[in-house]
């Protein structure tokens, strides 16, 4: 192969590479930031009923869900006025059970530091789509509220 050939191929690769990341990649971690971004909406709207939808198997764990989203509807401008909510959905990467998964996470301080930090989690997995929460984790709301 001459030069020009071995050129040609790097180059079509690195295109083929870059197509993929933006196809996959980027369209996957546009529909989680859009996925929460709708959660926090319909948190600031209270619309308990249509966020239920954005879980998966929501209807299964409604109980769980509304007694989580009764406590951070009652504090979530206080929360959102430290996190900034829909400005800061960082979604990285994770192992969960072996499998490849997705997630967004909140971590908020006590002021006072009176109360261990509150976190918040949202797990996306590709197998169910990146437009519902495959699982979600609280930690410490219950010693928030």
């Amino acid at each position: 192969m001459n030069k020009k050939s071995t050129f040609s191929i790097i180059f079509l690769t690195v295109i083929l590479v870059s197509v993929v990341y933006f196809v996959f990649f980027q369209t996957a971690e546009k529909q989680i930031k859009k996925t929460v971004s709708e959660y926090w909406t319909l948190m600031e709207k209270g619309e308990f009923n249509q966020s239920v939808k954005l879980f998966h198997d929501g209807e299964s764990y409604s109980g769980g869900l509304h007694m989580y989203f009764y406590k951070l509807q009652k504090h979530y401008k206080y929360l959102n006025e430290e996190k900034k909510f829909k400005e800061n959905i960082i979604v990285k990467d994770t192992t969960y059970i072996g499998q490849k998964m997705k997630y967004v996470q909140y971590y908020i301080k006590d002021k006072k530091q009176k109360k261990p930090p509150l976190i918040i989690t949202f797990i996306f997995w590709k197998e169910n789509g990146y437009d519902n929460i495959y699982s979600t984790k609280f930690e410490n709301l219950l010693e928030w509220y």
